[in-house]
């Protein structure tokens, strides 16, 4: 892994060397306390442990990037004073990942193997790999010592469940590890090929929750968690065995090309399921187009130090040495993206109109109960939106309370309530989806009765967007057949933005323009709820929930909203 520092990263390692400075000046590692463990079994509460624990992976990463720029023996001394720290900890693993039995831990608990213990065991085998010529014996015996026996071995001693995963879980933990074996098991070629095979396992079922489209359903954010390790990994197999196997399936350019699919403004992206409005790693992206030959988003600068909240090495690091001139610092790519496999619609428009929707289903990794979801807006701004992933902990993994929390439930999106009820959790999908395109109008429809509840009495729900990007409106047509008569329908409209509500029109008034939906006088009535949301950093941000009402006594419901936009 060689440095070589150019015009592009200059920010970046300024940032690293002053971080570095003032880590110097720390007369103690930070700990990491019993409480943080004991707060997630009695609250479910991650942050308390995690703000510990992240702390750690910062001082950790920032000293190893120190060292690709500079050496010196105080630095040195830092260094291996914060690996020791590090293997001194009860488990790699996060607490919400633990085993619990009996509202405690079990005793195995602190071998679990989580995407974090997999993250630290690659960046303790790749400092070994780099530095070990700097490093005394003692740290160098007890980074192989702790990676085997809090990692390699329960690894080879049992099947684990995220061999199997479809998702970023598979992909990250397969690659670390195999990332690991390459750093610290060369001498052991046969202990490395086991764990090679394991590495095999899941980087197949990684590939398996793609379609030809390449689309992530878990997010842009995600995309780059993911697929990032897959590719750190690809590449250092390459270099160490001269051997690009894990690059040649064509399907890796489809999801090499997700990115800029997703692209909703300048370097903003639809933010369906749990995605974050983090920006893209560049040493990633830069890699994506030297490798894959795809287009990129729109990204000003290097990655900052501080833009992933986990520091984790292997990004960090191949930020410093991967991100070069081919960041597109251009405007972005506008288009009108469909994925097909996905059935997710985007347009990007050069006069400015942004527009997304989603069809899929309601059962996808990370998933939100989105099914007809749409989001809309104008230049780099969304008027309607979609949250995207909130404050992760102990209940927003269990699919019995996740839906009770708005940014999951379909109530946080804007998708209509029907009869008091909701879109539900489950194998339940979109039927009859279709798209047609002409040069002045993009329609996409589909059917949603399937994602509703019996208790609805829906017999069908067609949803219609007809977009004219050009004239920078949208019709939204939904037609409702029920079994009885005597029905209520509640169309749901989220955003950032508190509405003004005059006679028949409802306007958000944004920064660079404003949005309206008139002519509803002949609904019964229009309230607006505020809502208090946790984002996924532990903030509270307001939203703003419009629901128009309609109450009927006949089994039919037709409604046609024009949504357009003033500038």
């Amino acid at each position: 892994m060689k440095f070589i520092e150019n015009t592009i990263n200059k920010s970046l390692v300024e940032e690293i060397l002053a971080a570095k400075d003032d880590i110097l000046k720390m007369k103690t590692i930070p700990s990491i306390d019993l409480k943080g463990y004991q707060i997630y079994l009695k609250e479910g509460n991650r942050s308390v442990f995690e703000t510990q624990y992240f702390e750690r992976r910062r001082l950790l990463s920032v000293m190893g990037l120190s060292m690709l720029i500079e050496k010196n023996k105080r630095d040195i001394e830092c260094l291996e004073n914060i690996i020791w720290q590090v293997c001194s900890e009860y488990t790699w693993a996060l607490p919400a990942h633990l085993t619990i039995k009996d509202n405690t831990y079990e005793k195995n608990a602190r071998y679990c193997i989580d995407l974090f213990s997999a993250e630290t065991a690659q960046t303790l085998a790749e400092f070994y790999e780099l530095y070990k010529e700097f490093f005394s014996t003692e740290i160098k015996d007890r980074i192989i010592y702790e990676i085997n026996n809090r990692v390699f071995t329960p690894l080879l001693d049992k099947k684990w469940d995220f061999e199997d995963k479809e998702n970023n879980w598979s992909a990250v933990i397969g690659s670390s590890l195999g990332m690991a074996a390459i750093s610290i098991l060369g001498d052991n070629p046969l202990r490395q090929k086991q764990i090679f095979q394991k590495v095999d396992r899941c980087l197949e079922s990684y590939l398996k929750g793609f379609k030809n489209d390449g689309a992530c359903v878990e997010g842009v954010g995600y995309w780059a968690y993911g697929f990032g390790y897959y590719c750190y990994f690809a590449e250092k197999y390459k270099l160490a065995f001269k051997n690009n196997k894990y690059l040649e399936n064509p399907l890796l350019k489809s999801i090499a090309n997700f990115p800029v699919g997703m692209e909703i403004g300048r370097g903003k992206f639809v933010q369906f399921a749990d995605s974050t409005i983090a920006e893209l790693p560049t040493g990633l992206l830069c890699y994506c187009k030297k490798q894959f030959s795809v287009s990129l988003p729109y990204t000003k600068n290097v990655s900052v130090l501080e833009g992933n909240e986990c520091y984790r090495w292997a990004e960090l690091s191949r930020n410093l040495i991967w991100t070069n001139s081919n960041l597109n610092s251009r405007d972005t790519t506008f288009k009108t993206k469909y994925f097909e496999d996905e059935q997710w619609l985007i347009i990007n428009e050069e006069n400015g109109f942004l527009f997304a929707a989603k069809a899929g289903k309601n059962n996808d990794s990370h998933n939100h109960n989105d099914v007809g979801n749409f989001v809309l807006g104008f230049k780099d701004e969304l008027f309607l939106i979609d949250f995207g992933a909130g404050q992760y902990t102990k209940d927003y993994f269990d699919d019995e309370k996740r839906y009770n929390m708005l940014v999951n439930r379909s109530m946080g999106h804007c998708v209509p309530i029907i009869n008091d009820s909701e879109e539900i959790f489950g194998n339940y999908k979109a039927s009859n989806v279709i798209i047609n395109r002409s040069k002045e109008k993009v329609t996409f429809s589909m059917n949603l009765e399937n994602v509703y509840p019996l208790i609805t009495k829906l017999i069908s729900f067609n949803r219609e967007f007809d977009i004219y990007p050009n004239k920078k409106f949208i019709d939204i047509k939904d037609n409702m057949l029920f079994d009885e008569d005597g029905n209520k329908v509640y169309q749901n409209f989220v955003s950032k933005i508190k509405p003004i509500i005059n006679s028949n029109t409802i306007k958000w008034i944004g920064s660079c323009g404003a949005l309206t939906l008139d002519n509803i006088s002949d609904l019964d009535d229009v309230v607006v709820l505020q809502e208090k949301i946790t984002n996924h950093y532990g903030t509270y941000e307001t939203i703003y929930r419009t629901l128009i009402r309609k109450s009927f006594i006949s089994k039919t419901y037709s409604s046609k909203l024009t949504f357009y936009i003033d500038t």
